[in-house]
Order: structure tokens, then C-alpha cells, then sequence
């Protein structure tokens, strides 16, 4: 839940900023594929955050931790191990839940730019 948030949060100030940047006269598709990449951007820099933390600290933040799955255990060589899926999960969830506030503030901005 945490990350489809930032996702729509990351991707509202992408159209912000894009709105800032073209002093209000940006054309849609521009601004909602630069909300787009922003709300991605944001949700990668957020993985590094947790990878260097987990290595600094020692901390858990990837669940990294062995954890018993059909088929055996995940151990350190494993390349699908809980790290790596949570990390997948959090990034895809952050950029498919951007995709989807980039895809409604196109049509919004597109029906606003088409009115004006």
C-alpha cells in the first residue's frame, strides 16, 4: 500500500513540477509522461535507499531473510531470493500505480489544454 501511495503521490508532484517548469502551458502527453518517469524515478531511489541501508545497518528493509517456499529454501546464491521479490514487487507496484496517475492526469490536462 505504501508504494502504490508514493507512486500517485510521486507522479501528482511530477505534474507539478512539469506545470512550474512550462508555466502552465505544457502539452499533456509531456507532462504526464514526465510525472510518469518522476513517480518511477522516486520508486527506484527509494530501492537504492533500502539496499544501502540493509548493507550499512544490517537492517532488513528488502527481507532478505531465508524463508522456506515450495521446492526448497532460498539461500544467498538463490537469484529469486525475498529480496530480490520484495524488491520487484515494491518497484513494480510504484510504477504501475505512477502509470496509472500519469495515464487519468493526461486525459484530465487533455481535456483542459482542448478547452482553453
Amino acid at each position: 500500500m505504501l508504494h502504490a501511495v508514493s507512486g500517485i503521490a510521486a507522479a501528482m508532484v511530477g505534474f507539478m513540477i512539469a506545470a512550474k517548469l512550462g508555466s502552465g502551458a505544457i502539452p499533456p502527453l509531456f507532462a504526464a509522461l514526465f510525472a510518469f518517469t518522476f513517480a518511477t524515478t522516486i520508486a527506484v531511489t527509494w530501492e537504492i535507499y533500502e539496499f544501502i541501508m540493509d548493507s550499512i545497518r544490517n537492517s532488513n528493509m528488502q527481507r532478505w531473510q531465508f524463508m522456506p517456499i515450495p521446492g526448497g529454501i532460498i539461500d544467498d546464491s538463490c537469484a529469486r531470493g525475498p529480496g530480490l521479490i520484495d524488491t520487484m514487487k515494491d518497484l513494480i507496484v510504484g510504477t504501475f500505480s505512477g502509470l496509472i496517475t500519469a495515464v487519468v492526469g493526461y486525459f484530465c490536462l487533455k481535456q483542459k489544454y482542448n478547452s482553453d
